[in-house]
């Protein structure tokens, strides 16, 4: 069994771990990074990491960010190799509204969010009695940069500064609560840490205290059915309990430090690629078994 991790040039510490355990489980690891792979399109695509054929492995694990989500895409959409995410899964993880949108029609709680064209229409959102302080600011299209309004005034000062994108923005609701972190691999939470920020603005760095907890079960139910929502078997998934239940965020490429992690998501690789029977193999054996059952009849 083959397994190729592709990541970034500059391996981080999980990469290293997922390496580690690979190699000690698979009979063969390659790790590609995803700046050195190349396609070739001709009668046939072909996709290589230096000499190696990646369609020649039998599974995958992208750790690929959400700022080449195309790629992503791309890649598993071309390769018939088992990889515990979708195509589409990165289309999905890239676009933070049509998340929060799948996750929405999928049933699952999600926070309140506007997208806003002109500063008239923000306004009149903001007067409305269900929006509250604090609230996320964010130009649509781009991941980072999220600003944090306490007050009215806040809220237009921000307002002006996006706008100047011309571009739309988006407002979110915004739980000012400790958060929970669910890493779902399969049908499982297979382990969760509750976080408590020092501040407001760290629940966007990350940073703050963090505590291991064992998930109530309604909460590992809307955990693992977000990952499944962006059609993904392993993700890093952020909720809050309070002051309501929501899915804050759904993460394909998480940077983690928790025991026997690598070890739970390499082994649920290993097994589901050892018994994926392509479509096209089980077809050949039917129509053989077909063929022998014929020439028996007639012998």
């Amino acid at each position: 069994m083959r397994l190729c991790i592709v990541g970034s040039s500059d391996k981080k510490a999980v990469d290293i771990d997922l390496l580690k355990t690979a190699k000690s489980i698979f009979d063969s690891v390659l790790y590609a990074s995803y700046s050195h792979i190349s396609f070739a399109q001709g009668n046939e695509l072909e996709i290589t990491f230096k000499n190696s054929d990646l369609s020649r492995f039998d599974a995958i694990l992208p750790r690929i960010p959400k700022e080449r989500a195309m790629f992503g895409y791309f890649l598993l959409n071309s390769l018939d190799i088992y990889s515990p995410m979708k195509p589409q899964s990165f289309l999905i993880w890239a676009d933070r509204l049509l998340m929060l949108n799948i996750l929405q029609k999928e049933g699952l709680p999600v926070p309140k969010m506007y997208v806003v064209d002109s500063q008239e229409t923000a306004m009149r959102i903001l007067k409305r009695d269900e929006v509250a302080f604090p609230l996320s600011l964010k130009i649509s299209k781009k991941e980072r940069g999220a600003m944090l309004a306490n007050s009215e005034k806040e809220f237009e000062a921000m307002l002006d500064t996006l706008q100047s994108f011309k571009e739309p923005v988006c407002i979110e609701e915004f739980f000012d609560s400790d958060y929970i972190q669910a890493f779902v691999v399969g049908n499982h939470v297979v382990s969760a840490v509750r976080r408590t920020p020092k501040e407001k603005r760290n629940i966007f760095r990350g940073k703050g205290g963090k505590n291991r907890i064992k998930l109530k079960p309604h909460l590992k139910d809307l955990a693992v059915g977000a990952a499944h929502a962006v059609k993904s078997n392993f993700a890093l998934v952020t909720l809050v309990e309070k002051p309501r239940k929501a899915i804050i965020d759904v993460n394909l490429c998480p940077m983690w430090s928790m025991d026997n992690l690598e070890y739970e998501l390499i082994r649920y690789i290993f097994d589901r690629a050892k018994t994926r029977e392509k479509p096209i193999s089980r077809l050949g054996e039917f129509l053989t078994d077909i063929k022998s059952a014929v020439r028996d009849l007639f012998e």
